[in-house]
């Protein structure tokens, strides 16, 4: 994202210049904090640490099939969370996530009469991918169990439609595809677009405060029976940013998540809420 004039770097008594603004989108990542959650408190009842990290970046360009729309994009890669679950150690690896807006000036729906007629649509289009999401817990199993999704996609409609990529808020329908051992035996599990999404973004123009959480639950169907299985999960993050070394932000963030049947390879329920530090590299905006 282009820096604004309220965004320009200050300079010192010396001439040093130094940044002002922080894109909360862009960088490498590298955090962990005091965490608490419903595994924990029927173990070592208290709190444990934790450590995480992921790589961000956003995208903007103009459409090349439409005059005045654009692509808002935002990624995240190989985001990375290792804690203890139920008193040992645990893993989760997600691949990649990317978020693909696209905002319209004037959005329209066309209804094929004859002829034919458009009326306005308030609402902008956006497409989220999940791709290659691990978790492991040696809790779980004896540690033989594993869940891998390898695809979560969802069609989502944001009736914000901003113009800038600091302000999301959309919801939809969700596909996905899940694989989970369990005591060595493999369990194939789908959503076919029987679950919803709910994704939310919010930036401060200067990057310095930002909100965000994506929450979702649905019905799934694990292949070879005739029942379905109702899942959900969210996740949900405040975070505002300190001070900066060097350029590089320090920020603290408040985070909080919870599963209901879908927690690890044997599909728990849980809760978590941490409190932490994140350092971001080369996020200047």
């Amino acid at each position: 994202m282009l820096a604004t004039a309220a965004c320009d770097d200050a300079a010192d008594s010396h001439g040093h210049a130094f940044a002002t603004c922080f894109d909360p989108w862009q960088g490498l990542e590298l955090g962990g904090g005091m965490l608490v959650d419903s595994a924990q408190l029927t173990t070592t009842g208290g709190f444990t640490g934790g450590a995480n990290a992921a790589l961000r970046f956003r995208g903007e360009r103009e459409s090349k099939s439409k005059a005045e729309s654009t692509w808002l994009s935002l990624h995240r890669i190989a985001a990375t969370e290792v804690r203890p679950i139920g008193g040992r150690f645990g893993l989760s690896l997600l691949g990649y996530t990317g978020i693909f807006r696209r905002h319209v000036r004037e959005g329209t729906l066309l209804l094929p009469f004859n002829p034919p007629v458009t009326v306005p649509f308030p609402l902008d289009m956006t497409f989220m991918a999940e791709v290659l999401k691990y978790e492991r817990r040696v809790a779980d199993g004896n540690g033989s169990d594993w869940a891998l999704e390898p695809v979560r996609l969802s069609f989502l409609l944001d009736p914000l439609r901003s113009a800038s990529s600091r302000f999301h808020l959309a919801l939809g329908v969700t596909a996905a595809w899940r694989l989970t051992q369990n005591d060595n035996v493999l369990i194939h599990e789908v959503t076919p677009l029987s679950a919803a999404t709910l994704f939310f973004d919010f930036e401060s123009e200067d990057g310095l405060w930002v909100t965000r959480g994506i929450l979702s639950g649905g019905w799934s169907l694990q292949v070879g029976t005739q029942g379905m299985t109702l899942r959900a999960r969210g996740e949900v993050e405040v975070a505002r940013t300190l001070f900066a070394i060097n350029d590089q932000p320090l920020s603290m963030y408040l985070k909080g998540s919870g599963a209901w049947r879908d927690a690890g390879a044997r599909g728990t329920s849980e809760w978590s809420a941490s409190v932490g530090l994140n350092l971001r590299l080369f996020s200047r905006r």
